[in-house]
């Protein structure tokens, strides 16, 4: 049998089935097609919750005995990114009612995909992912992984990674969801007489500088000496006490912390003439103290859920961007919206991700000034405990002197790498930390600009819209409590279904429970959601 170059795949016969013949390669054994996967099958220890990355499976051979093996809550997705293959797959593959053959732009956004509620596939099978899956098993049916194996690989890390991501903001809404929902509904009455922040969109001509509470923080001053009127300065809540210690008074704040803590670094700098650029889950008190003109908020994505997608489609609703973990890429984030074009350019300081062996912040910062404070005998100002005890690791940063970083920190440089990595005229000018982008100190452009935006508050016509939101949100909610409560009388089956219709979409009523990644009917899950009610009333 000879093997003979072809651009398409094609069927090939042996003594005991078919082969796959494509680019000069059997992709199947010549003897016996089907032994070997089947084999790799038998041997497999599947956990229930499990994801199977099927790659490259051109024939049926172990499909079936893949899916009589499958635990609880299993799926079997079958990837192909040679666009010639998947074809021949697609043709080839009986059993393809107990797999999901995956198109190419599946495959390409299954990370994205698996961290999605649920998601209807191209074969018209919906899946709903919230907590259903635990772990990925990749699974390689052919030879034809072979010529991209690579990129097989990458997918079963980032789809690990998904899985994971998931299950870590599963912890992060258990400890925090309830807060972030209260705060919403709490900001969401603070808009009126505030300013969109659509406001300061493509308005900004001076250069801007970005001010994180990193180390690299400390070479500002000088940076700027005498100048600082050339630039409009951004910088992250933890940074503010820095700058206004050195009478830097930014034209800038982002403040994104939902807890009482964050308060601290506000003491006594509210007076101070500067715009606060809130997320809507931060906290309240914080809006109520400034003046009305002098923010702005925005929407944090701090989950996928039908009320709040809903609620961001609201025209009321602030600008929504996805979270990211970091305040200082948040501010980042929002100064390429602000800029009037890609000519502006952008310094980063304090954005190190990472600390000295003695220091985690620059000077004056509240974690410094808490250093300070607490220092004694027994307890030096150098924090060492930060740079030697796990999770530390070491490094060499830019200048290649040793640094000391975070798993938490380091994904905050690689988002940084992810998102801001390519844009035009974004450069690093702290002198510590991971080397973020091309290094260039801060130039005055050749005329400073005086900044004019046109403050519009919002209209009178949007906090009616908010205030009706706000008013049939109640009257829903009061609704759900007297059907849980059993004031209403319905037959068992019709109270069933409106608390269903009611309550599902309603996830912050119990995205914050343990098991509440979905909407369960069961009396101890409806028992609690019964409780919440009465608490988000107080604030909606």
């Amino acid at each position: 049998m000879a093997n003979i170059a072809q651009e398409k795949p094609c069927l090939v016969s042996t003594t005991q089935g078919f082969s796959v013949s494509y680019k000069e390669k059997l992709l199947y054994s010549k003897y016996n097609p089907s032994k070997s996967i089947i084999q790799a099958i038998e041997e497999l220890k599947i956990l229930p919750g499990t994801i199977i990355l099927a790659c490259s499976p051109l024939l049926d051979y172990g499909i079936e005995e893949l899916y009589n093996k499958l635990p609880e809550n299993s799926l079997i997705l079958a990837c192909e990114i040679d666009d010639n293959l998947r074809a021949f797959a697609k043709e080839n593959l009986k059993a393809q009612d107990k797999i999901i053959l995956l198109t190419k732009e599946e495959i390409i956004n299954l990370p994205y995909i698996l961290n999605k509620n649920e998601f209807t596939f191209s074969n018209g099978k919906c899946v709903e992912f919230s907590g259903n899956f635990k772990r990925i098993l990749k699974v390689d049916f052919s030879a034809g992984v072979q010529f991209n194996q690579p990129f097989y690989q990458e997918l079963y890390q980032a789809s690990t990674k998904a899985l994971m991501t998931f299950w870590s903001n599963r912890i992060t809404l258990a400890k925090f969801g309830r807060r972030y929902s209260k705060n919403l509904f709490a900001n969401l009455k603070n808009l009126e007489g505030s300013i969109p922040i659509e406001n300061y969109f493509n308005k900004i001509e001076k250069p801007i500088i970005i001010c994180g509470a990193g180390q690299s923080l400390d070479s500002l001053y000088k940076d700027i000496e005498n100048k600082r009127d050339s630039f409009y300065i951004l910088a992250a809540d933890t940074a503010l006490k820095a700058l206004l210690t050195n009478k830097i008074i930014p034209d800038g704040v982002f403040l994104e912390e939902a807890q009482q803590v964050i308060s601290k670094a506000f003491i006594g700098c509210l007076k101070y003439n500067f715009h606060l650029f809130a997320a809507l889950t931060s906290l309240p008190q914080l809006g109520k103290s400034i003046k009305k003109e002098n923010i702005s908020y925005f929407t944090s994505l701090y989950t996928d859920s039908s009320f709040l997608n809903q609620l961001c489609n609201q025209d009321f609703m602030p600008k929504a961007n996805q979270p990211l973990g970091s305040v200082g890429l948040t501010c980042l984030y929002y100064s390429l919206k602000f800029r009037k074009d890609k000519s502006i350019p952008i310094y980063i300081y304090g954005l190190d991700f990472s600390y000295s062996q003695s220091l985690t912040h620059a000077k004056n910062t509240p974690a410094h000034n808490n250093r300070l404070i607490s220092t004694n005998r027994l307890l030096p100002i150098e924090n060492y405990g930060a740079a030697f005890l796990p999770p530390s690791v070491a490094f060499l940063d830019k200048n290649q002197k040793k640094a000391y970083t975070t798993p938490i920190l380091t994904s905050y440089y690689k988002l940084f790498q992810a998102y801001f990595s390519g844009q035009e005229n974004i450069f690093d000018s702290g002198d510590f930390g991971f080397k973020l982008c091309n290094y260039k100190k801060p130039e005055q452009m050749e005329k400073s600009k005086e900044i004019k935006i046109a403050l519009t508050p919002y209209s009178g016509e949007k906090i009616a819209q908010v205030n009706s939101y706000l008013s049939k949100e109640r009257e829903e909610l009061i609704e759900l409590r007297d059907l849980l409560s059993g004031k209403i009388i319905l037959t068992e089956e019709e109270r069933n279904q409106k608390i269903k219709k009611i309550a599902r979409k309603k996830e912050y009523l119990f995205l914050h429970f343990p098991d509440g990644y979905k909407f369960s009917q069961e009396l101890s899950f409806l028992k609690r959601i019964r409780a919440e009610i009465d608490y988000f009333l107080k604030y909606i």
